[in-house]
Parts: structure tokens; sequence; C-alpha cells
């Protein structure tokens, strides 16, 4: 009953029973069971097997993919939490400026090229007026832009369906995207101190040397060397 109660990883850990050997948890990938294992899962005993199973929904929403065809050519996932706009935490004004920076980065690349992209909002329809107010005042630069309202948890496959290349600061849908073999780039500009996606126990030093399309700054020419 301990075990159906929490799935919280610290609490899995101090849970001791010996007699049960079947507990299973399904995880992401092998940045997860780093994670998990860092905070002690299994070190009162190995009962508990963590087990890399990638992305549920990204698996299920594949199946669509040939029910949409390409009408954009960049998408931008935002992750910018409504939490996030009246917080004092550092990490959320890193990403409150990140998507900014990404944006305006965007616009510019898009703007040069004659380019369409969209910007798909992180807040639901009922929270995102903060979001709205942030993105519509931007200066789009007269390109084809469109803002794309958060009204489903379809929603945000549609559109990478329905996308050339897609973007984000750390949207795991980026990254099932990859999977998809969606051209994708990877915008966690100065995240870099905070999220890392990479497992530690790996070949890779960090996310840009495990995915080469990854950007660490806002420098328009080196975003340019990336797309380009």
């Amino acid at each position: 009953k301990k075990v159906i109660q929490t799935s919280f990883p610290e609490s899995i850990s101090n849970i001791k029973i010996e007699k049960l050997s079947n507990i299973r948890l399904f995880l992401w990938g092998q940045k997860d069971i780093d994670l998990f294992e860092n905070l002690g899962v299994n070190k009162h005993n190995k009962i508990v097997k963590l087990i890399k199973v990638g992305s549920w929904q990204g698996s299920y929403y594949k199946n669509f993919e040939n029910k949409f065809k390409i009408s954009r050519d960049l998408l931008f996932i935002s992750q910018l939490n409504k939490s996030f706009f009246n917080s004092e935490r550092e990490e959320h004004k890193i990403i409150y400026q990140n998507t900014i920076s990404s944006l305006k980065l965007l616009i510019s690349y898009a703007y040069e090229n004659n380019l369409s992209l969209a910007y798909f909002c992180r807040c639901s329809c009922e929270n995102d007026e903060e979001e709205v107010e942030l993105i519509n005042s931007i200066p789009k630069r007269g390109i084809r832009f469109e803002l794309i309202k958060h009204k489903n948890i379809f929603g945000v496959w549609e559109e990478t369906f329905k996308s050339e290349i897609i973007l984000s600061n750390y949207s795991t849908v980026a990254h099932d995207a990859m999977v998809f073999q969606k051209k994708t780039v990877l915008m966690p500009l100065y995240s870099k101190n905070i999220f890392e996606w990479f497992s530690l126990n790996s070949k890779f030093k960090d996310d840009k040397d495990f995915w080469k399309w990854t950007l660490y700054d806002d420098n328009i020419n080196n975003f340019s060397e990336i797309m380009d």
C-alpha cells in the first residue's frame, strides 16, 4: 500500500520490503534512472526495477503522423509556465528570459529567410493571458507568424507533425520529435546549468555533444549556423 500511495523516488527509496521482488517503475530514459538512483532508490534493497520505455505519449501519437501534411517552416514549443511570470526563483527567471530571447532569434531568422513561424503556448487557454500578452508584445517584423493556443493535449502533437523544424528550450516533445525524425533544435540558452538531458553515465560530455543542434547562447550567428 505504501508503494501505491506514492511515486516519488525519495519515498520509494525509504520503503523496506523483503518479500516483494516485482516492483517496476517505467521511466522515460537513462537520465531518469540516474536521477532516481541518485535520490536513493534501492539503497535498502534491490526490489525496485527501473525500466526505460521512452515516451508513451510520443509512441501513441506517432500513429497519427500520416494524417497531417507539412504546412509551416518553424514551430517553437514553449515551456513558459504561468507560475514563472511572478516567480522569484532564479531558474524561472532564466526560462522567462530564454523564451523571449529564443523567439527574437527565430523571428530574425524567419525574416531573413522568408520562413513561417508558430509559437505553441505552454499555458492552457484559461491561464494563458500573460503568456499571450508577452508574445504579442514582441515585434514580428512582418513575418508569417501564428500564436497557437494550448487547447488540448493532442494540439502540440498535431502542430509538431505539421511543422518542418521543431524548436524548444527544453520540452520533452522536442525530444520525441527527434525520434519522429523531425529536424529538431534544442535551445536551452542560459539554462545549461539548470537542465541537462544527456545521461551523466553516458559517453557524452554535455547536451551539445549528445545533440549537435543545441544552442547555448542567444548569438544570432551561432543560431543561424545551427539552422543552416
